[in-house]
Order: structure tokens, then C-alpha cells, then sequence
């Protein structure tokens, strides 16, 4: 089974979402039901899918990978020193 890295975009509350997924079209209809669970996107519906990539075929690098996309969210680039940019990590996967 494949896993999914999926970018998600809420156009009313202008807010972006990263996750993970065996199946993207199925979390997105998950993430705008009424059922929705998850605290963040149950806020903000309705979501778009913008993007998605297969990262792995192994849970465990699919969290890695999740992890490491939210963290460059997290950072935008512009605020880093030429210094600090130089020394960002790339996500390798593990062989």
C-alpha cells in the first residue's frame, strides 16, 4: 500500500493543511464531513485537495516525511538568515 502526503487548502480560512494518507480522495470527503473528527479541519471546511505525492510504502517514512513538511510550514524561508538556510536539513529517507 502506498501512503500519500496531501496538501490540503481551506479558501474560507485562507489556511493550508498537511497529512498523510493510504487514500487522499477518501480523507479529503473524510475531512469535509459533518463526521469530521479532526479539531483542526473540522474548523476550517471546506477543503480542496492541492496537492499529493506517494512518499513510501512504509507507515513509519510516511510519518517521517509528514513531520519534516509541516516543520518547513512552520519555518517560512524568508525569515531565515543566509546562514540559517544554508544549514536547513533535507529529508532523506532511509535505505
Amino acid at each position: 500500500m502506498n501512503y500519500y502526503i496531501n496538501i490540503l487548502f481551506s479558501q474560507s480560512a485562507n489556511k493550508y493543511y498537511v497529512g498523510y494518507s493510504p487514500n487522499p480522495e477518501k480523507r479529503l470527503l473524510v475531512h469535509n464531513s459533518y463526521e469530521n473528527k479532526s479539531k483542526f479541519t473540522a474548523k476550517y471546511q471546506s477543503w480542496e485537495l492541492k496537492a499529493q505525492f506517494i512518499v513510501s510504502q512504509n507507515l513509519g517514512e510516511a510519518l517521517k516525511v509528514e513531520r519534516f513538511v509541516k516543520r518547513q510550514k512552520e519555518s517560512p524561508f524568508p525569515r531565515r538568515s543566509n546562514r540559517e538556510s544554508s544549514k536547513q536539513r533535507l529529508y532523506q529517507p532511509s535505505s
